[in-house]
């Protein structure tokens, strides 16, 4: 299954994972992105 990711959160994404930060955030987003990719996902839950 294909799902749109917003370009500026692939953006935000990117930028954390060349810098080794990590992300805190709710955004769905970010937590496909962090299940395709090393992005460090920090969210509440």
């Amino acid at each position: 299954m294909h799902k749109f990711i917003a370009p500026a959160n692939s953006l935000l994404a990117r930028i954390c994972i060349r810098h080794d930060l990590v992300m805190l955030s709710t955004d769905r987003d970010f937590r496909h992105i962090a299940d395709w990719t090393p992005l460090k996902l920090w969210c509440a839950r």
